[in-house]
């Protein structure tokens, strides 16, 4: 079937019309206002609004509220370490306590290693003290157990005699590579010509007290 010449001209200019129209029209919003959202009586910290914003594409972006409380900071210390600090500083009592009982020290001690092990802090820490511990040894004492939190190390040693320890402890308090900010210690007689001193110690300049219930020293 033919069509008028004039059929045709009166079609064409109605499409270019529309297309006109269509250009015309305003481009969408990049910003609209924020959204309300309604307190919750059972929620009281909710939000009472949220910013949302149109991308590129036109869809939304709402921002996401976080209300949960933040997770708290990590302990300065080991478990087995805290029982032994109070204000900052070396319990006197608990020490005391901890290196006259055979069961508390072994027990302590299992339980500085258990921390150490799942520290790379602490294991790196005893590493460290435990290599001046030996540049001060000599054939009279034996190094026995030891191990350290990320302030406090704990050990024990066998020697032939109290002086021989007391020797000992001297020479590693002179050395420079490993202070010592504070330091407690127990000597007791196993038998004859055998010895075991006990000793714990801070390596934390902020914890270089020792301290009594009530007061510190």
């Amino acid at each position: 079937m033919k069509l008028h010449p004039a059929f045709v001209v009166l079609t064409a200019t109605f499409l270019v019309g529309c297309s006109d129209k269509q250009s015309q029209s305003p481009a969408p919003s990049s910003q609209v206002p924020a959204a309300q959202v309604a307190p919750d009586s059972n929620n009281p910290t909710q939000a009472t609004s949220a910013p949302v914003s149109t991308d590129s594409a036109g869809g939304t972006n709402s921002a996401v509220v976080n209300t949960s409380p933040s997770a708290p900071p990590p302990s300065a210390y080991l478990p087995a370490e805290s029982k032994l600090l109070a204000d900052g500083g070396l319990a006197t009592e608990r020490a005391v306590a901890l290196l006259q009982s055979d069961k508390q020290f072994q027990q302590a001690a299992r339980a500085f290693d258990q921390g150490a092990a799942n520290s790379p802090e602490a294991h790196d820490l005893a590493a460290h003290y435990k290599a001046a511990i030996a540049r001060g040894l000599s054939n009279k004492e034996a190094l026995r157990d030891f191990s350290c939190g990320l302030s406090l190390c704990i050990g024990s040693m066998r020697t032939k005699s109290a002086d021989d320890y007391t020797a000992w402890s001297e020479r590693f308090a002179k050395d420079t590579g490993a202070p010592t900010y504070s330091f407690m210690e127990m000597t007791k007689k196993l038998s004859e010509g055998e010895y075991e001193s006990r000793f714990v110690f801070s390596t934390d300049p902020g914890a270089n007290s020792m301290t009594a219930p009530g007061k510190a020293r």
